[in-house]
């Protein structure tokens, strides 16, 4: 007996099937594929969160400053290139749901070459990266980093978070290579700084950042990256970030979480001291 083929619309059923069942999976596979990348991530901001307890039980218990800086601010060492001997794996740097990390010069100065301190551009920091420090443990030059000692909650207190690299305005403004973030609002300028930086200065005073000042300045018409904690991306991974504590642990939240006033998560009150070398708040 011949066998009869398939009719016109029994192939059209089948289509439509696999067509709902592709519609029904892909969605699946693609949330199944980020859920794999963003516990790589945390697996990344844990490993460096340790490098950087390592780094502190060499130093006094305190982590490095953003950037060391010399000579006009030309030669700098970022926290990135000093925590290598810790880590010898640069892949980690980068967070592989991060299309576009950063890539910094990533040279050290050296006169052997015909470079010049504080005349040459030199930044030495880890070939690409995604993740971005809290200055109020990892302060910027003005200030000197405080010791685990003196933190009241180290597992209440973010390290480091994901990077963002351009503001929402137009043209986008790309933020800095060699900047961290601060969570705090300036409400005093001591030294004269701008109330759009939202920097803190020695002498300023201060308020935690909230969740509201976060919207604001992602707004495409802030023009600028301040509040300082815009500098974080708060939802690369299905609506939130991985974030690495002073005390070495790491975690996925949502920005609202790591805000929240009831719970702040980047420390109970501004941590660093001045320091006495430096020339000015930039």
């Amino acid at each position: 007996m011949k066998r009869k083929g398939f009719t016109l619309i029994e192939l059209l059923v089948v289509i439509a099937i696999i067509a709902i069942l592709a519609a029904i999976l892909f969605p699946v596979f693609a949330q199944a594929r980020e859920k794999a990348r963003q516990t790589s991530c945390l697996s990344n901001n844990k490993q460096l969160g340790l490098s950087l307890q390592m780094y502190a039980q060499d130093y006094d218990g305190a982590m490095s400053q953003t950037s060391w800086e010399l000579g006009s601010f030309k030669a700098k060492v970022h926290w990135s290139y000093l925590v290598q001997p810790y880590v010898k794996n640069l892949q980690i740097f980068v967070c592989p749901s991060d299309p576009n990390p950063v890539t910094p010069l990533n040279r050290l100065c050296n006169p052997a070459n015909g470079d010049i301190i504080g005349v040459t551009l030199c930044d030495a920091q880890a070939p690409k990266f995604s993740y971005i420090n809290g200055y109020n443990a990892m302060p910027a030059h003005d200030w000197i980093p405080p010791t685990e000692a003196a933190i009241e909650r180290p597992a209440s207190m973010i390290v480091l978070g994901e990077r963002r690299a351009v503001m929402n305005n137009t043209p986008p403004l790309v933020i800095g290579q060699w900047k961290g973030f601060s969570p705090f609002v300036s409400t005093s300028y001591a030294h004269g700084t701008g109330s759009t930086s939202g920097q803190i200065c020695p002498g300023d005073g201060y308020r935690f950042v909230t969740a509201a000042d976060v919207n604001a300045g992602l707004l495409p018409s802030n023009s600028v990256d301040a509040p300082e904690l815009v500098r974080e991306l708060f939802d690369r991974h299905v609506g939130g970030s991985n974030y690495a504590f002073f005390d070495g642990h790491a975690k996925w939240a949502r920005m609202e979480a790591t805000v929240d006033p009831n719970n702040f998560l980047y420390g109970d009150h501004w941590y660093p001291t001045p320091n006495p070398a430096s020339t000015g708040c930039h």
